[in-house]
């Protein structure tokens, strides 16, 4: 009896991979934080950023199965390189393109009620212009974001 039940575990175990690259994506939409909402996250649809140093700005969608978490690859491109990405500090889940221009980031990512999301923020040094932004599951493109990072009509930051 112990025999059959380990080798229908085994067998679940096998199968496991084959459920989750069944993931299915909808509503993919891409965000940009409002100014003044902080506390309550108010986040519109728009594919225009304003360059505005702490400007928040990112992307979401929703997965089914609602699975307890997920790794996802996103690839952000920029137009020319930034003066900086953050730390700079490579690492499995964080490289940086020979060009400076794109950051490939491994993410876990826990649903919520079935929704995935992540966000960046603007900060000095950061180019304006077209940017894209490419969400990878199993190494299948799931979504992609195009958005422009719009310069501030006073030349200067915010």
């Amino acid at each position: 009896m112990i025999k059959n039940w380990k080798w229908m575990l085994l067998s679940w175990l096998i199968c496991l991979p084959a459920f989750a690259s069944n993931l299915a994506v909808s509503t993919p939409s891409f965000l940009v934080k409002q100014f003044g909402y902080y506390a309550d996250n108010q986040f519109i649809e728009s594919d225009n950023v304003p360059y505005v140093i702490g400007q928040d700005y990112g992307w979401r969608m929703q997965v089914t199965p609602n699975i307890q978490s997920i790794w996802i690859e996103e690839k952000f491109t920029l137009p020319k390189a930034p003066a900086t990405w953050g730390d700079d500090v490579p690492s499995n889940n964080f490289r940086i393109s020979a060009d400076r221009k794109t950051a490939t980031v491994r993410l876990n990512l826990f649903p919520q009620d079935g929704w995935i999301y992540h966000d960046w923020t603007i900060a000095k040094g950061d180019p304006t212009g077209q940017h894209q932004i490419n969400v990878f599951y199993n190494g299948k493109l799931i979504a992609a974001f195009p958005f422009e990072i719009q310069a501030n009509p006073k030349g200067e930051d915010q």
